[in-house]
């Protein structure tokens, strides 16, 4: 009975719910129209249940007030449901008259903004001082809100016709609007932005350039006011923006060639070696550390002339650059590379290499990549840093394959020469391996205590010992094999 009551009582709760537009009242009214559906899915039950008391109470089956209450709960649920939806439906049509109402008004007041709009754009027509400027940016972006909370209403008004099942009004004056103001804002805004920026690229400290903002600061703003210029210039009564228009473009033009030298002087590679080139072209000391570190100072000196020279320049700083820090990342990565040579082998009181698959992996990478930075041709600054570091990672490479194939042999003979009746019968084979082991021995105990594997691979002489240790160990196992042979 309770999980009946409890169905109708958020049945009902969703019923109560005052609708505040006509989107909650479309919302109610489609809620409304599936209760039918949900009362027959609980019908069954509610049978069953009554039923259920109907029983109880043909056995005298003495029941609590509260039993009584949710008998007579259950049976009347139903008819309080379509009740609440008749009473519901009533106040819906006093509500959604209301709604119908206020949005009238409001579709009055729209259009009213709409006419106060349209003058507020045919007066951009006159504004011609770019000495107030910042004054008229903060009008255009205030422009740029209204239309932008225009648009938005004018979808609101269109939807809620729909649900209100009327006819849509035509909004197209407002498409209209924007369309005639749309070379205002981007000629006001592209002005505005052109004309502070450009002056802190001029005079400013140098070395506080965005580059990719400058970059694509004049190649849009170009873009932007060509489009800007042939518009108006298919209109009446705008010549003095015409006139703007062409002013604040032949500006960006003109600063298009100073493009190259702030991308290429801007670039995070730039060191020491090429200011040192930049000075030699224009034949004037360059550094970041010179007083006038400006771009107009820089004009002033003539870099203009060597603009694609310097910003060929800048991009070979970025290019050395990407590979000294592909150089240093490389180095960086084997910080925390350690082999686990923690717990001793077995009984043999000493240690085996694990972790050397993670060793592997990063030596095939690196040396890959190593032997790529050595055929750059932007690698003169660092390449006998390149090269050492290559022929580093080889002899690694080659050290650990033969220390591997030691452990390998070591594993194998180590518990049958353990033997002292193995050692008997084989003297001289016997001796050879006790001095791999001794040099075993030693090689890991240094290893458990620094377990890093760059270090532990790079010790100098380590290969050798090891292909001499490769060579006895062969020696070792080809005597033990023939002794295995003679005993069969």
């Amino acid at each position: 009975a309770q999980e009946i009551t409890d169905v109708f009582n958020g049945i009902f709760a969703q019923l109560r719910k005052t609708p505040k537009n006509i989107e909650q009242a479309t919302e109610l009214r489609e809620f409304m129209a599936g209760v039918p559906a949900e009362v027959m899915k609980v019908a069954s039950d509610m049978t069953k249940c009554i039923a259920t008391y109907s029983t109880l109470e043909s056995f005298c089956v003495r029941m609590t007030t509260d039993d009584t209450y949710q008998r007579w709960r259950v049976f009347g649920c139903p008819k309080q449901t379509y009740d609440l939806m008749s009473k519901v439906q009533e106040d819906l049509k006093g509500l959604e008259a209301s709604f119908f109402k206020q949005m009238t008004e409001e579709q009055s007041e729209f259009d009213e903004n709409l006419i106060d709009l349209a003058g507020i754009i045919e007066s951009f027509a006159q504004y011609s001082d770019l000495g107030k400027i910042k004054e008229i940016f903060e009008n255009v972006e205030s422009v740029n809100e209204r239309l932008r909370q225009a648009n938005a209403q004018a979808k609101l008004f269109n939807s809620r016709e729909g649900l209100f099942s009327k006819d849509q009004s035509d909004y197209s004056q407002l498409q209209q609007l924007q369309k005639e103001w749309e070379p205002f804002s981007q000629l006001w805004v592209t002005a505005y932005h052109w004309l502070n920026d450009s002056e802190k690229w001029m005079n400013g400290s140098f070395g506080e350039i965005d580059a990719k903002h400058c970059e694509a600061s004049a190649t849009n703003g170009a873009k932007t006011l060509f489009k800007t210029v042939k518009a108006f210039e298919k209109r009446e009564n705008v010549s003095k923006v015409l006139d703007i228009a062409k002013n604040i473009k032949d500006q960006i033009d003109a600063f298009q060639p100073y493009v190259p030298i702030v991308l290429g002087l801007r670039n995070q590679g730039m060191r020491e070696r090429h200011w040192k080139h930049v000075s030699d072209l224009v034949g004037v000391d360059v550094t970041p550390e010179m007083e006038d570190f400006t771009l107009k100072h820089f004009l002033e000196i003539g870099m203009e002339k060597h603009a694609a020279e310097i910003q060929e320049s800048g991009d070979r700083s970025g290019k050395e650059l990407a590979i000294e820090n592909q150089l240093n990342a490389m180095k960086a990565a084997w910080d925390g590379v350690q082999f686990d040579c923690k717990e001793p082998y077995r009984t043999t009181e000493t240690y085996i290499l694990k972790g050397a698959d993670e060793v592997i992996a990063l030596l095939d990478e690196q040396i890959v990549v190593t032997q790529a930075m050595q055929f750059s041709p932007f690698n003169k600054p660092f390449k006998d840093e390149i090269d050492e570091w290559a022929a580093k990672l080889l002899y690694i490479s080659e050290c650990l394959d033969a220390w591997l194939k030691v452990q390998r042999a070591w594993m194998y003979l180590q518990p049958i020469f353990d033997s002292p009746d193995i050692m008997k019968q084989l003297p001289t084979e016997g001796k050879k391996f006790k001095l791999v082991d001794n040099k075993w021995r030693q090689v890991m105990g240094r290893v458990h205590n620094h377990p890093h594997a760059l270090n532990a691979c790079s010790q100098e002489g380590l290969l050798e010992t090891w292909t001499h240790a490769n060579e006895d160990l062969d020696m070792v196992q080809k005597g033990l094999d023939d002794y295995l042979e003679t005993k069969r």
